[in-house]
């Protein structure tokens, strides 16, 4: 017999002020009898938007890969990306991959590093197809995408990039997070407000507090693809590529 189960959508949806009511009663500083002031959730939820903050620079921690899509100004380069710039999105903490749409195909945009687009001797060359892309963060509200070569048409620029997590705007916000990231938001929060009340977060919330975080990530991890040159696999006579020889 075939048990088919429902499957609920991995979201839950929780408040700013739920997050650090749980977090201050793992530290046994509230509970049913003990309300905290306004000050101090106030300054709790400061402390939970600054960890929150601190988390978008852990790439584990960031569950989503978004694909956006943009139109390129002929000629220009660098081209902005940020709320008002060319690209008009919020700016990304990392671009995992990009392609240039010409023609209903697909073609891929190879990141590089500033080193590299620095070397690159005539960068105002142009063409239909730019084969490199350099992005400069530059601000937190306004970063550079610089392509070579220059796209010489509005072609379009696939973007698959990851973006900053979303902040409380206020204690009574309300969030739709993914399955694990209330209760690593709640035993984290309780190590991060520990030295404010000059209470000890105890080992058994300190270890569950990694053990959110860690679960997090492994839901998170990107399996990497082995990638090797052609060229290192082209036949020369009857014989192939060597790795140990190098021949």
């Amino acid at each position: 017999m075939t048990i088919i189960v429902d499957y609920l959508p991995q979201t839950y949806g929780t408040t700013a002020q739920t997050i650090i009511n749980g977090a201050l009663r793992l530290l046994q500083v509230a509970s049913t009898d003990v309300i905290i002031t306004a000050d101090e959730a106030n300054d709790a939820l400061e402390a939970l938007n600054q960890m929150i903050d601190g988390w978008s620079n852990e790439s584990l921690m960031l569950y989503h890969v978004q694909l956006e899509q943009f139109n390129c100004v002929p000629g220009l380069n660098p081209h902005t990306i940020g709320l008002g710039g060319n690209f008009n999105t919020s700016v990304p903490i990392h671009i995992e991959s990009s392609t240039v749409t010409v023609g209903g195909v697909d073609y891929p945009i190879i990141q590089i590093d500033y080193d590299d687009y620095a070397v690159i001797k005539l960068k105002t060359l142009q063409n239909v197809y730019p084969e490199y892309m350099y992005f400069d963060r530059n601000t937190p509200i306004l970063g550079n995408l610089y392509m070579y070569p220059v796209p010489s048409t509005a072609s379009t620029i696939n973007l698959y990039s990851r973006k900053q997590l979303t902040t409380f705007a206020s204690l009574t916000d309300s969030m739709s997070l993914p399955v694990g990231y209330a209760r690593a938001l709640k035993y984290s929060l309780a190590v991060e407000l520990a030295p404010e009340y000059q209470v000890s977060a105890g080992q058994d919330v300190i270890a569950l507090a990694i053990s959110a975080k860690a679960a997090l990530k492994r839901t998170n991890r990107r399996p990497l693809t082995l990638q090797i040159d052609p060229a290192a696999l082209a036949v020369s006579g009857k014989r192939r590529f060597n790795i140990y020889t190098g021949q």
